[in-house]
């Protein structure tokens, strides 16, 4: 009777422990299966092709579109940074026009850079008057015929990138405008991308001028990458294109806020985010880094006054990250006219966007 019971006690034993392993084999199973889905979506953004497109606001994006020109930008600096591949793209019939008010060291060597990458050409116009011309779009049109991509700046006003690009037949590329800056919104992404692992539900703030064309490009990107963003700015300034902002953050799940003082804006960001200003009160020191996230990370243009920050904020050697975010703006840049002249697919596995 004795070595019946053991028998039986071992037989429910081994049962149990079957059905454990089962249970935890199905959960293994599901945890894969998601994992792949979640790769198998990521893969799909390389049909997210934006060739022939204009690339002027981030509004005219979808976020998979978005994140297909990040994960080229990765895949970009992959290739290139260690400059073990010194083959070119092989563009050789592309000629990149680059259009400025006025001479900028960044934006000419960025294009020239990224014309060496590509194996294509350029050409680099530098005329003060372009956007008083007295037709803008004639402008376009001629340059179209040049042209198979034009790079451009404005600082007169927001409507002669639009006009340009009525004009063209070719893509045209915002470098900075008096309302928007997307490339430089988007090398912000991709080194906060780089330095989490992870975009979603990060927290990011801005502290600086409710007109920076910097800000209205964060407004609109933030949302469509579902991070939540705090921003704080002159005597609560609201910027021009805010309601559109939260109606994106609405759609998208994720949240802005903009908020008093620089102080709300920091607690607990994972990156913060500024501009040249003479603010009063709107230093980004010591003391407010401290309340923000552990690991935070700081992220300015360039060129840097000493007004905006202070030296440990902008010299920190772990934390702050102004010249990798310096460098990503131009592998974002090369990555959006290469996508714009062809529908190029990254070499790489897609970045994981959300930490799920």
């Amino acid at each position: 009777m004795r070595n019946l019971n053991l028998m039986k006690s071992s037989a429910m034993n081994v049962n149990i422990t079957l059905k454990t392993m089962y249970r935890q084999n199905i959960i293994y199973l599901m945890r894969k299966l998601h994992k792949s889905s979640v790769r198998k979506s990521s893969s799909l953004l390389t049909n997210k092709s934006i060739i022939g497109r204009d690339f002027l606001n981030i509004q005219d994006f979808t976020p998979n579109e978005l994140k297909s020109v990040l994960w080229t930008a990765l895949d970009l600096k992959n290739r290139f940074k260690n400059w073990s591949t010194q083959d070119s793209m092989g563009l050789a019939g592309v000629l990149i026009t680059l259009l400025l008010p006025k001479p900028c060291v960044k934006n000419q060597s960025n294009i020239v850079k990224a014309t060496q990458l590509l194996g294509a050409r350029n050409c680099t116009i530098v005329d003060e008057n372009w956007e008083c011309s007295p037709s803008v779009v004639n402008t376009g049109r001629y340059l179209s015929t040049l042209s198979s991509v034009i790079v451009a700046s404005a600082v007169g006003s927001k409507k002669s990138l639009n006009d340009l690009a009525t004009g063209a037949t070719v893509p045209v590329i915002n470098l900075g405008s008096p309302d928007s800056c997307p490339l430089i919104a988007l090398g912000y992404a991709l080194t906060v991308l780089n330095a989490c692992n992870r975009l979603e539900r990060l927290r990011v703030a801005w502290v600086g001028p409710s007109h920076s064309p910097i800000l209205g490009s964060l407004l609109l990107l933030m949302p469509k990458l579902r991070v939540h963003f705090y921003f704080t700015t002159e005597n609560c300034q609201i910027p021009s294109n805010l309601e559109e902002a939260l109606k994106l953050s609405a759609h998208h799940r994720s949240e802005i806020h903009h908020v008093e003082k620089p102080e709300h804006a920091i607690y607990k960001a994972d990156a913060i985010i500024t501009t040249a200003h003479n603010l009063p009160g709107f230093q980004i020191n010591k003391t407010l880094v401290d309340d923000a996230a552990v690991n935070w990370i700081f992220l300015h243009d360039l060129p840097r006054t000493p007004t905006e920050v202070t030296d440990y904020v902008f010299c920190h050697r772990k934390n702050s990250l102004v010249w990798e975010a310096a460098e990503n703006h131009f592998w974002v840049t090369m990555a959006v006219i290469l996508k714009t002249v062809c529908d190029y697919g990254p070499k790489i596995p897609a970045p994981m966007f959300s930490e799920d």
